[in-house]
């Protein structure tokens, strides 16, 4: 389910992907590793940013003035991670992935909009902050008024490597509280839940979840739990599970 699809929508508003998709993000000059970009978003101000290139990526320049003394922390703590800081770690993730469900139970049950914006309103406002960086990171178009063909690439947007994903398929339409146990289980059965990326979608009256990175598919199959692997194609690399009733 696309969080967008659970806001109260005015009538003769745009959607918030109608918006983010009506967004233009102008380089208004560059300079060796330094940039300025301007972002427009409709019903707002115009806005200025100024981004700087860090090991092959463009971030904005407050994130970039502590992003060597941060990544050498961050390298430095992963490092020094044992066994048991790992466990710890998946405890945490699990708890993480459960509030966001709770949340988006609210977002759904929310009657009026200021019921809707209350509950979101703690969510995006650390978004926005990094709103700049994601969309110069994931923007594959030219940017609009931008230099055209020749011009400086500001960054790639690199998709998950098809021979890494493997798709369960649950014949059945999941609550958000019925994906949570089965998250669950994925999360415990892979070698590092820190690198494991996990999407669940609704697809008519099918659930399914895609995750990755996964080599062997029969290996994995073999690792499930919560339910019983019915078909497994490890040449489509998908996973056919049937639900414990």
């Amino acid at each position: 389910m696309a969080l967008s699809s659970l806001v109260p929508q005015k009538e003769g508003e745009p959607s918030f992907s109608e918006k983010l998709k009506q967004t233009k993000v102008t380089v208004v000059k560059t300079e060796g590793d330094t940039a300025t970009i301007k972002i427009e978003a409709p019903g707002e101000e115009p806005k200025e940013e100024e981004m700087v290139k860090v090991e092959g990526k463009w971030i904005p320049k407050n994130l970039a003035n502590n992003w060597d003394t941060k990544m050498a922390d961050v390298r430095k703590k992963l490092a020094d991670l044992t066994p048991e800081q790992v466990t710890a770690q998946k405890e945490q993730t699990l708890a993480g992935i459960k509030q966001v469900n709770e949340t988006l139970a609210k977002l759904e049950n929310a009657k009026s909009e200021e019921e809707f914006n209350k509950t979101l309103s703690p969510i995006l406002a650390p978004v926005a902050m990094l709103a700049p960086m994601m969309m110069m990171q994931l923007g594959q178009q030219p940017m609009m008024g931008g230099p055209g063909p020749g011009g400086p690439s500001l960054g790639e947007n690199k998709p998950a490597d098809p021979n890494q994903i493997v798709t369960i398929v649950i014949e059945k339409k999941l609550s958000n509280a019925e994906q949570d146990p089965i998250i669950e289980q994925i999360l415990l059965s892979v070698d590092d839940s820190e690198q494991v990326n996990i999407v669940p979608m609704a697809e008519g009256e099918t659930t399914i979840f895609k995750i990755s990175p996964v080599t062997d598919v029969e290996a994995f199959a073999k690792k499930i739990k919560f339910g019983k692997p019915a078909k497994v194609d490890a040449k489509k690399r998908s996973i056919t599970v049937e639900l414990e009733k």
